[in-house]
């Protein structure tokens, strides 16, 4: 009976700290954003803001007394779902083989993320990894991105390519005139 209070106090002493307490470390996690002046926002529990006119979502657990800080970018372009399977898997397989750092990128049919994860103990070793994370996460981006770009320009450039019996066609139709005034001169 008393090691359950005990639990519960105890329970209670930790979300008075910083590592134990989620809205604490959003709170904190604001403010420093803030100070680099971007905007930021608060939905769900999860921290939403703008940088380089990009939405990043920032989210906090605590597990078993360990603080985790998630920091994710995802998105959704037309020309990317246009792409195959296996160009999608190459953009994150490459990115994750070619960039050494703790960032990996996660390529799905509809979006590419890409996503970082951190454990911290304190608020000041939080902003830190945050920053640092960050910046390998961009760096990863960077890199997805520019293979991403290529290979849509890929697709484009193969999707407007004729093949088979549709450019046989075209070639036909682009003689066949040729032909009618060649056959109408030797006519008359």
């Amino acid at each position: 009976m008393r090691t359950g209070r005990l639990r519960k106090m105890n329970g209670f002493w930790k979300s008075l700290s910083f590592i134990g307490n989620e809205c604490k470390m959003r709170n904190a996690l604001m403010i420093y954003l803030q100070e680099e002046g971007l905007k930021c926002q608060l939905e769900d529990g999860i921290v939403i803001f703008d940088y380089n006119e990009s939405h990043y979502s920032t989210h906090f657990q605590v597990h078993d007394g360990f603080a985790e800080c998630k920091i994710c970018y995802e998105t959704s372009v037309e020309d990317y779902e246009a792409l195959e399977l296996q160009d999608k898997t190459f953009i994150a397989d490459k990115t994750n083989t070619d960039v050494e750092n703790h960032s990996k990128v996660l390529a799905f049919n509809d979006s590419l993320r890409v996503e970082t994860t951190f454990y911290f103990t304190n608020k000041q070793m939080m902003i830190n990894l945050f920053s640092q994370h960050f910046d390998e996460l961009n760096e990863s981006l960077g890199v997805a991105m520019d293979i991403a770009c290529e290979k849509v320009d890929a697709h484009k450039a193969n999707k407007n390519r004729s093949i088979g019996f549709v450019a046989e066609a075209k070639k036909r139709q682009e003689v066949e005139p040729q032909r009618v005034q060649a056959l109408r001169r030797s006519w008359c």
